[in-house]
């Protein structure tokens, strides 16, 4: 299922979902020392950047909840 959550939101591993063109990245790699406060998501063994500010919102696809052993 996919979903929208705030960039401050998303941690290594999440797949951030995008329409135009249609891709689906895996984000390897999370930086937050640009100076206006972005967070720069890394994927595709660092081939691919894409810089959000925390409160921007971006699509993922969610990852269901492992069942818990009883």
């Amino acid at each position: 299922m996919k979903t929208f959550v705030n960039a401050s939101a998303v941690k290594v591993g999440d797949t951030l979902c995008f329409t135009n063109p249609a891709q689906q990245v895996t984000v390897e790699r999370i930086s937050e020392s640009r100076g206006d406060g972005s967070i720069g998501f890394h994927g595709k063994d660092d081939t691919w950047s894409s810089f959000y500010r925390p409160q921007n919102r971006v699509r993922i696809l969610k990852q269901d909840a492992p069942n818990a052993a009883g």
